[in-house]
């Protein structure tokens, strides 16, 4: 088993800033000096994040994306994401956290076709958000 980093690289897409304050705020808070949050607002940004991550050989522990984004969609994002990390030879993780639940069209299909590795609401509980990624940051270990 490898050991253990000391800080998760996680990318956050959402054009909310409150959303991404209140993520940002809410783990530092319950779990803090875990994660390292890279708020991102627009779709272009966060890929060029994270192919200059990737170039400089920083894993991607998780990125977390919002459904409706201005340009492209959380579903067609998200698979930009994956196909970079195949081309990489790497896995990203990606946790879907929109309005619309995994009954949207896009969601489900996104959930089936591994886009994303799971999807929650935003009316979720906080507890519930920090579950799902403890569970899929750790799921690379």
């Amino acid at each position: 088993m490898a050991p253990k980093k000391e800080l998760l690289n996680i990318i956050h897409l959402d054009d909310h800033q409150l959303f991404q304050d209140g993520l940002k705020l809410g783990l530092a808070k319950r779990l803090p000096g875990r994660y390292s949050i890279h708020p991102i607002q627009h779709p272009e940004p966060a890929i060029e994040y994270i192919l200059q991550s990737l170039e400089d050989a920083a894993l991607i522990d998780l990125v977390i994306t919002d459904f409706n984004h201005p340009g492209i969609n959380g579903y067609e994002f998200s698979k930009k994401v994956k196909v970079i990390a195949k081309d990489y030879g790497v896995q990203i993780p990606v946790l879907s956290v929109s309005m619309v639940g995994s009954g949207n069209e896009n969601i489900s299909r996104g959930l089936h076709e591994g886009v994303y590795d799971l999807a929650i609401t935003k009316n979720a509980s906080f507890y519930e958000l920090i579950g799902a990624i403890e569970i899929l940051c750790h799921s690379q270990e």
